[in-house]
């Protein structure tokens, strides 16, 4: 059984927003079931419009993970959050396995292979009633 683990610098001002903890609550249950999951980023290093400063952003490590199982994360964040959320596999380098190049958002300017999530764009979370 893995846990949810965090990158040496990873930053969160304050409590998670709603956003936050909903990636963090699901990531949490994908390492249940298998390997760690290591959070990489969360609201550092990014430009204040961007989606990791606006706290409805989280990358994800998969540099470290067989593209197997980076497929299996992929869809397994899909499936949790649904429509309303947006996965994208990011690497600094397009890709060469097949099921990877399947699924590769890019170029992105990724310094490292990573599941990038958040809020889809043009949404809020949580919904507003």
């Amino acid at each position: 059984m893995g846990v949810l683990r965090f990158k040496d610098g990873c930053e969160i001002s304050g409590p998670p927003s709603p956003a936050q903890a909903r990636i963090l609550g699901v990531a949490d249950s994908i390492a249940q079931a298998g390997p760690d999951v290591w959070v990489t980023c969360l609201e550092d290093g990014h430009a204040d419009d961007d989606p990791h400063t606006l706290r409805k952003a989280a990358d994800i490590r998969t540099h470290d993970r067989a593209p197997a199982d980076v497929v299996k994360m992929y869809r397994l964040f899909g499936a949790y959050l649904g429509a309303g959320w947006t996965v994208l596999y990011e690497a600094p380098a397009p890709v060469v396995e097949p099921e990877l190049r399947a699924i590769w958002y890019g170029p992105s300017g990724a310094t490292a292979a990573h599941l990038h999530i958040q809020v889809k764009i043009g949404e809020t979370f949580p919904p507003e009633e």
